[in-house]
């Protein structure tokens, strides 16, 4: 009975084992099934990215509006002659691949451009659009001289018309003079009237031969007048062809704002751009130990090395990067975050609002934060040229970016205010050799302000801008667009729902 009982509960045991291992197996199964899909979408997001980030960087090229990459600028280079022989990778298989194809078409017939080469496309639409200025102000001094001329005319005809008018008044005096005169002194006064009288005679001769120069003069006037009207009416067809340029700078810039708002969309990480040059030289020489010394278990909160002590304050923002063998900041950012509640004198809990990859580079601890405005000992102080679209959606938030700036403890030293009807006005004390940065933001027709239109308002707008990057360059301040500015502090732009939240 023992060994039945034995055999009885060994069959069992076998049993359970082998409907338990099946089960294993099968589970392993399905999970490898599930990774091979993933990583395949994932394939297909960063393919996408890519190509949205590639044909930004295209049109960018041929607007005039190319900026260094260093390295990355020979294969930026090798991938449009690749693009241009049909053989770029990510992309194949693109939804909108031939139509972009056709627009780089287009634009070799105006501007021939050799990648292979490393040369630019000559020339760009700002070029183009450089040259109509200089063509504008050529016309614009030719008219002036012949209004200069027509002017020197008319002023010489109209002496010469008082001169004939004073002649004539004399001789009526003189004919007067002789019929009241009788007697013995007829004969004497008939003979100095004869006399003045051909003295009267060869002046109107000459008077009338300075007409006649006049009247050739005049008709020099007119063809000043002919020549100035065909001036203008040049001057219109070039304002013209301007207009329409600017119309297709317009239309690329937004082309390039669609394809940056793709590219971040698509990979779900809000990719930071490599910083401008200026910044560039900022991070190379970037010695504050600001780093994050510690995550927590999700990953999306880490904390900082800052807190009461250095005056951190929440909604201050910064970029993330990683430190090279030579101890200086990698260029190329990890990733942003924002403060959100000072734990201690030096601990603050932060929140990540983008990162770059991560999968490949994720956020660690040991990061370094950088923010060259933000300073815990002396307040910075900026001026902005223009107004700040910082959601780039195409609305003016420039009361948004004054607030922000604000909050990361930076004075504004000048801005441009719209909102007097009468016209712009620049508030502030003014730009000086204390200002550390000149931000360039977009214009009112940038934005399609609605004060663009109205009578000298956006002409006076762009000249105030101008004034401002002169100044700022007088005094040795540093220009930096308002997208590169963003970046170097670690702001990201709120994420909208599909009812505009």
């Amino acid at each position: 009975m023992g060994l039945i009982i034995t055999l009885v509960i060994f069959v069992l045991s076998t049993v359970i084992l082998a409907v338990t291992t099946y089960i294993g197996f099968a589970e392993q199964k399905e999970l490898k099934e599930k990774a091979e899909a993933a990583n395949k979408k994932s394939a297909t997001s960063d393919a996408k990215a890519d190509w949205h980030r590639f044909q930004a960087r295209v049109l960018r090229v041929y607007t005039g509006n190319r900026a260094s990459l260093g390295e990355q600028d020979k294969v930026f280079l090798d991938e449009v002659v690749k693009f241009k022989a049909g053989e770029l990778s990510f992309a194949k298989g693109q939804e909108d691949e031939k139509e972009f194809k056709d627009l780089i078409d287009k634009f070799e017939k105006e501007m021939p451009w050799s990648p292979a080469k490393e040369s630019d496309p000559s020339p760009t639409y700002d070029k183009r659009l450089a040259d109509k200025d200089e063509e504008i102000k050529s016309l614009q001094k030719q008219l002036a001289d012949a209004k200069d001329a027509e002017k020197t005319a008319k002023d010489e005809h109209e002496a010469t018309k008082q001169q004939r008018k004073d002649d004539k008044n004399t001789f009526d005096k003189d004919l007067a003079k002789v019929k009241l005169e009788t007697g013995e002194g007829l004969k004497t006064l008939q003979t100095s009237i004869k006399v003045e009288m051909d003295k009267s005679l060869a002046n109107a001769v000459e008077k009338e031969n300075a007409l006649v120069a006049k009247q050739k003069a005049e008709g020099e006037r007119d063809k000043a007048l002919l020549a100035r009207d065909n001036l203008d009416k040049k001057l219109s067809l070039v304002e013209a062809d301007k207009r329409t340029l600017q119309v297709k700078i317009d239309d690329l810039q937004g082309r390039i704002s669609i394809l940056q708002e793709r590219a971040g969309s698509t990979a779900a990480i809000g990719e930071a751009e490599i910083l401008d040059a200026e910044a560039t030289k900022i991070l190379k020489n970037w010695n504050r130990d600001w780093r994050i010394v510690e995550i927590d278990r999700t990953g999306k909160s880490p904390y900082i090395n800052l807190g009461r002590a250095d005056k951190i304050a929440p909604q201050v923002t910064f970029s993330i990067h990683a430190v090279g063998p030579d101890g200086k900041l990698n260029p190329n950012p990890k990733g942003t975050l924002e403060v959100v509640e000072v734990r201690g004198e030096k601990m603050a809990r932060t929140r990540i609002t983008s990162i770059r990859n991560e999968k490949t580079d994720p956020i660690i601890k040991g990061d370094r934060l950088f923010n060259p405005t933000w300073d815990p000992y002396r307040r910075k102080r900026v001026a902005i040229a223009g107004l700040a679209d910082m959601g780039m959606d195409g609305t003016d938030s420039s009361e948004d970016l004054r607030r922000l700036l604000a909050r990361q403890n930076v004075d504004v030293d000048a801005y441009i205010s719209t909102k007097s009807d009468k016209g712009p006005k620049i508030e502030g004390k003014g730009i000086s050799s204390q200002t550390d940065y000149l931000i360039l933001a977009d214009s009112l027709d940038a934005l399609n302000h609605p004060k663009a239109k109205v009578g000298a308002y956006g002409k006076d707008f762009g000249n105030m801008m101008k004034d401002m990057k002169k100044k700022a360059e007088s005094n040795a301040v540093q220009v930096i667009r308002l997208q590169a500015y963003l970046d170097m502090i670690g702001y990201r732009p709120p994420k909208t729902t599909k009812d505009g939240n």
